[in-house]
Parts: structure tokens; C-alpha cells; sequence
């Protein structure tokens, strides 16, 4: 593996517990929002809430998704067919990709990072994209009529695909193949958005011209509800599920409308102006962030449900999909945040020695992380994770495992 990837992993799996190490050491996500109108892509520091950069892509950019080691983010170029691939370290585009017959509308990534499924709208199919070699591998055809939204189960066995003139297709990542078709619960509608709940257990999707959200089970393949969202003239564009999976969050054309995904009710409807468009959730469930109007992308606090914070980003904003990276910290970043905790006195309830002890460990990982000599610093600080899970996979180790598993890491770390 190379070396970013390991030291995300390491440190992902070190920072997580909050009693050892503060929790503002995490590096704030960055989210990604696509100008349709002006064919760039405005990066936002979700830390500050202002735009650092923007950068030229292609024609109509519109769906995003990002690496799980949040070191790559994918555009969709829909005018051209292509996907840009940015560099996050330098906000550039290193690589374009031509996929499918154009529009090229949606993305997603197979949780371990290893595949992109891009929708090639005209030539009704899914462009299976290697994400270590940026090159167009497997195109999955019949898929629908204008495919334009696409999500990937948790355990990356299945695709979700929505379309604008069919039904929505259910897809075999192994065989690559489709295995079932799902009818919306209402006529005279078309999906333009589709996210999976973080258990697996349901699919979400908008519904265009019915305001109205299917909730489609995972198991059966069929839709088991459908929620009215507003009135007629709200209808339903973008949709995001909560980290926790505790809220669907709904663009429409005035409002963002919050789901209890508990009681499938609507429990709040947020005015925003000039009709949304795409919307993410923060890692960590507190903002989400809805793109709309003629250039602008407005930022809610979940506690509240009132918007706090209106950014001014390019043209026609869409951002479809999952356009916020994840909390990335380096071995680097965690060793000088250790220093300054030691220094203020704030790791006072762990032993001298232990604080030493462990010190010790991050050094040496660094080292040989530099060294490229990943297996020595993988089996330092993974291995002590490995030993409280009993089925580790890489998905735990992108996505961070539970607290209990790191806890007993961090105690066999420092004892």
C-alpha cells in the first residue's frame, strides 16, 4: 500500500478515542461543490466555512464522490463523459476519464476505495472505473433508461441506481451484473438522488415530480414506504442520510426537509431560496451542507435546524453525491498534538511512563513510515487493533473501528 494510505489507516485507528487525545487534533473535511454553470469546483473549508480555492474541470460538472482515504475526489463532467480525478493534497486535476456515452451524471465508490461506478446516461450503463490505475475496466450495460443517481452498500456488494425514465436497478458488484429492478411507489416520477442507510438495512431515493422519498428494504428489493415531502411545488432533488442514520435529509425547491428515519416523518422543513440541489452531511453529523440557488451553498446546524452560515461558491451548484471528505490526520499531526497535550498537562490521568511508552510507538511508526517500510509500522500499531477485532477488514480500518475495540488497542499500546 502506499504511504498515505497507510498513515491515514494508522492514525484512524489510533485517534478515535477521545480520553488520550483531544478531538479538535482531527483536520476538518473539505467539501467539494460542482458549478454546472461555470465548469469548476469550489472547495470549502468546512473549519471555517469559507471557499480556499476553485478549480477548472470540465463541462457541466455535477456528481462527486471521494476516496475513502479522503486523498482523491471524483467529478462528473456531465457534457463531456468524462470524470475528473482531483488531487486533494493540491486541489488539482491529475486525470480524466472517459466513461460511457455522455450525459455522465453520478459516482460512487466501493467502501475499500478500490472501484468507481460512474452512470453513462445515453448508453444506459455503468462505467466500472480502477481506481489505482484511473482506467475504465467493465462497463455494466441495460442498466434502466438515463441512469442518474447511484449509491453502493456498505458491504459493497450491491449498487443502487436510479434513472430517469425507468425503475431503479439493482446491481451484483461481483458478477457485475443486474439482479433486480424496483418500481417507485409513485407514478409520473424519476430519481435524481439515492443513498443507503449506514446499517444496510434501506435505500433512500428522491422522487422528482411527486415530491415524494421511497425507502426501498435492502433484503426484499421493494419499496416499504413513501414519504410526501412539502407540497406539489416542493418536490424532492437531492438526499443525504445522517452518519448515524438517524436523519434523510431533502432538498426541494424552497426547503430542506429533515426525516425521522425512526418513524419515516417528516420533523422539520428548513427554508433555504432559490431551490436546492445536492446536500451532505459532516462526518460528524453537526452541519450539513446544501448546494442551491445561482451560487450558493448554505450550511445547517443539525442541533437547531436553522441555517447558520451562507457561502457564495461558482455557478448553478449541484454537488450530487458524497462531496465531503473525511477527518484526515497524519502521524505527524499526532505526534505534535501529543507534544502540546503532554506540554499543557490535559493527559494527566496516563502514567509518565505510559505517555512515554507510547510516544515511543508514534516515533517509530513515523520513521518507518518515511522509510516506506510499511509492513514494520503496520504491525506496531494495527496489529494491537487486530488483536481486539476478530474479523478485522479494510473497510474498519478507512472507516475507524468502535471505541471499545480502540480502547483495548490504546491500553495494549501504552501498558
Amino acid at each position: 500500500m502506499k504511504k498515505k494510505f497507510f498513515e491515514i489507516v494508522l492514525v484512524t485507528a489510533v485517534l478515535v478515542l477521545g480520553w488520550l487525545l483531544p478531538s479538535g487534533l482531527y483536520a476538518q473535511p473539505f467539501a467539494y461543490i460542482t458549478n454546472s454553470g461555470d465548469d469548476t469546483v469550489s472547495v470549502i473549508d468546512t473549519a471555517t466555512n469559507t471557499v480556499i480555492t476553485i478549480i477548472p474541470v470540465g463541462r457541466s460538472p455535477y456528481g462527486v464522490a471521494v476516496h475513502p482515504n479522503g486523498l482523491t475526489v471524483y467529478v462528473t463532467n456531465s457534457s463531456d463523459g468524462t470524470v475528473s480525478v482531483i488531487d486533494t493534497a493540491s486541489n488539482e486535476v491529475i486525470d480524466t476519464i472517459l466513461v460511457g456515452d455522455g450525459p455522465v451524471y453520478a459516482v460512487a465508490m466501493a467502501p475499500d476505495g478500490s472501484f468507481l461506478y460512474a452512470t453513462g446516461g445515453y448508453s444506459n450503463s455503468i462505467s466500472v472505473i480502477d481506481t489505482a490505475t484511473n482506467t475504465v475496466i467493465d462497463t455494466i450495460v441495460d442498466i434502466g433508461a438515463l441512469p442518474a443517481s447511484i449509491a453502493v452498500h456498505p458491504n459493497g456488494l450491491t449498487l443502487y441506481v436510479g434513472s430517469i425514465e425507468g425503475p431503479t436497478s439493482v446491481i451484483d458488484t461481483a458478477s457485475r451484473t443486474e439482479i433486480a429492478t424496483i418500481e417507485s411507489g409513485v407514478s409520473l416520477s424519476f430519481t435524481v438522488d439515492i443513498a443507503v442507510h449506514p446499517d444496510g438495512s434501506r435505500v433512500y431515493q428522491a422522487n422528482v415530480g411527486s415530491h415524494t422519498v421511497d425507502i426501498i428494504d435492502t433484503v426484499t428489493n421493494t419499496v416499504i414506504d413513501t414519504i410526501v415531502v412539502g407540497t406539489v411545488e416542493d418536490d424532492a432533488h437531492g438526499l443525504a442520510v445522517s452518519p448515524d442514520g438517524s436523519s434523510v435529509y431533502v432538498t426541494g425547491v424552497e426547503f430542506v426537509f429533515v426525516i425521522d428515519t425512526a418513524t419515516n416523518t417528516v420533523t422539520n422543513t428548513i427554508p433555504i431560496e432559490g431551490g436546492g440541489a445536492g446536500v451532505g452531511v459532516h462526518p460528524d453529523g453537526t452541519a450539513v451542507y446544501v448546494a442551491h440557488g445561482p451560487n450558493t451553498v448554505s450550511v445547517i446546524d443539525t442541533a437547531t435546524g436553522t441555517v447558520t452560515s451562507e457561502i457564495a461558491v461558482g455557478s448553478a451548484p449541484r454537488s450530487y453525491g458524497l462531496f465531503i471528505t473525511p477527518s484526515i490526520v497524519t502521524i505527524d499531526d499526532i505526534i505534535e498534538f501529543f507534544d502540546e497535550s503532554v506540554a499543557d498537562n490535559s493527559l494527566s490521568r496516563v502514567s509518565w511512563g505510559s505517555l512515554v511508552t507510547f510516544k515511543r510507538s508514534l516515533v517509530l511508526a513515523q520513521r518507518l513510515i518515511e522509510q516506506e517500510r510499511f509492513y514494520l509500522a503496520d504491525r506496531i500499531l494495527i496489529n494491537a487493533y487486530f488483536r481486539c477485532d476478530g474479523e478485522p477488514e479494510v473497510a474498519d480500518l478507512v472507516q475507524g473501528p468502535a471505541v471499545s475495540e480502540l480502547n483495548c488497542m490504546i491500553l495494549d499500546l501504552i501498558d
